[in-house]
């Protein structure tokens, strides 16, 4: 009888970053956040974001996440035709952010 011998695969790194985050009448605050959560804040950061120009499969958990963490993001809905008409979320960044580097 053979035995199937299964590598582990080395975990990957998760990316972390610190944010300063600044709303309208409110007093400047930081946030933690990892992973594709991070990325999506980075996206925000760059302007506008859809899931049609920067495809990801979870934006609307994304967005969920980063308005419990005390971001604000509007949501614009937008109609799109082709072969599967409907509508889509357009995310824009209200708050102002800006990225901590941490001291090494």
């Amino acid at each position: 009888m053979s035995r199937v011998v299964v590598k582990k695969s080395p975990k990957k790194q998760v990316r972390k970053g610190k944010f300063l985050i600044q709303n309208e009448r409110q007093d400047p605050f930081e946030i933690n956040v990892t992973g594709r959560v991070m990325w999506a804040l980075e996206n925000l950061m760059d302007g506008p974001c859809t899931p049609i120009n920067r495809p990801a499969p979870r934006w609307s958990d994304y967005i969920f996440r980063l308005r419990g963490e005390g971001v604000q993001i509007h949501t614009e809905h937008e109609e799109h035709r082709g072969e599967f008409p409907g509508t889509h979320g357009k995310y824009h960044l209200l708050s102002k952010v800006t990225p901590i580097k941490e001291a090494a």
